[in-house]
């Protein structure tokens, strides 16, 4: 690790090149990174569920087909975030000072909500 404070601004900019000059080499390499990891994994699959591999790399690639699939349309319609979560914190004050708590569960959000009336 580099240290910022001892670093001039040209030494910087140097360091930033050669860094993305790597970063650029790596994303070349990753889709057969990614292919080496899908048949190594379906081929785990395949000795842990008693199958062949080819049937498991090609259910694995049509997953990520169809994910793909779907976050091209989500970013299409301007819909980047999937779910509905409903979360809620409730404000206690312990010896003058407050605190806050976040409501996981159903129980706890409807003891947070009868605290209120």
């Amino acid at each position: 690790m580099i240290s910022v404070a001892n670093i001039s601004l040209q030494q910087a900019k140097a360091n930033r090149k050669v860094a993305h000059a790597a970063y650029l080499k790596e994303v070349q390499k990753a889709p057969n990174t990614r292919k080496k990891y899908q048949e190594s994994l379906a081929k785990a699959l395949a000795e842990e569920n008693d199958t062949k591999k080819l049937p498991e790399l090609k259910n694995l690639r049509q997953r990520e087909k169809q994910r793909n699939q779907v976050r091209r349309v989500r970013r299409m319609r301007g819909k980047f975030k999937s779910g509905k979560v409903t979360t809620m914190c409730r404000t206690q004050e312990i010896d003058w000072v407050q605190g806050r708590e976040e409501c996981t569960t159903q129980d706890q959000m409807d003891e947070a909500a009868n605290d209120r009336k």
